[in-house]
């Protein structure tokens, strides 16, 4: 994986500020794992390019000799690391060992709305084994796409890994609340039963729903992070619905709201901003 890592870090500029730096995106960070056998390592979850750079050299490449790998096991930890609708690129030359994890990973990543995309230089022994084919199940499962390369050809995927971060920014929109302890919130729900996901980027941040009646609704935990956490509902009438976003302690608050229909399709609406005498 020496020549693979060396290529993905040539590029990670020109990726980081697709993702980060445009006036307009809509990625919150980027999370990094590697696997060997049979460890994974959580590197960073980071949206600071110099941290993502260290991260990325203090990747050091041993081994080898192991085929296949635990390529599900790191696949995991980045599925649990991951915000809803994030975009999943595993680099590997080696079949998974741990195969049998397929419709734990496909769960986790259904339930976080995430696409899997393998780029895949080599095998361990036909491509028409298990371990090898459950990359093919995965990335169909997950809306992703396997690409089969030569060794010294990531480069050449590299243009198509900044382009789907492009094409996916429609899905979040995002509203920015400089150095406050609450806010308020407000979106429509069009749809019965449509899931609606929603991300809070603060400090030790608490979240509440209530819909148009003033009635509490439930949400599914997704993932907490301590400055980030991500939510889950599916209201069973549609309506404007009110949000409240409390943190322990001041701080900067972004807040994210995103929808699936019930027929897959995505859809993004802005946050409709009431005024009030309490904000």
């Amino acid at each position: 994986m020496f020549d693979e890592i060396n290529e993905v870090k040539e590029k990670i500029d020109e990726v980081f500020d697709t993702a980060m730096r445009t006036e307009d995106s809509q990625i919150e960070n980027i999370v990094l794992v590697t696997f060997n056998d049979p460890d994974a390592e959580l590197r960073t979850v980071t949206n600071n390019l110099s941290e993502l750079k260290i991260a990325l050299a203090s990747i050091d490449v041993k081994g080898g000799a192991y085929c296949p790998e635990y390529s599900l096991t790191g696949l995991k930890l980045a599925l649990q690391n991951s915000l809803p609708y994030s975009l999943v690129f595993v680099f590997t030359d080696a079949s998974a060992a741990d195969y049998t994890m397929f419709e734990e990973i496909k769960r986790l990543a259904v339930k976080k709305s995430v696409r899997i995309y393998f780029v895949l230089t080599g095998e361990c022994r036909s491509v028409y084994d298990d371990d090898y084919q459950v990359y093919y199940k995965l990335a169909t499962a997950t809306h992703g796409r396997v690409f089969r390369e030569h060794k010294g050809n990531i480069k050449d995927i590299m243009p198509y890994v900044i382009q789907n971060i492009r094409s996916r920014r429609h899905v979040l929109v995002p509203e920015r609340h400089p150095q406050v302890h609450s806010k308020k919130f407000y979106f429509t729900v069009y749809g019965k039963n449509d899931t609606v996901y929603i991300t809070i980027r603060a400090r030790e941040p608490i979240i509440q729903i209530l819909d148009s009646q003033g009635r509490n609704v439930e949400t599914e935990r997704i993932l907490n992070l301590g400055h980030v956490l991500a939510v889950k509902l599916q209201p069973s009438q549609p309506g404007v619905f009110r949000g409240e976003a409390t943190v322990t302690r001041q701080s900067n608050t972004i807040v994210r709201v995103f929808y699936r229909k019930r027929k897959e399709t995505i859809v993004a609406r802005y946050f409709k901003k009431q005024k009030s005498v309490n904000n």
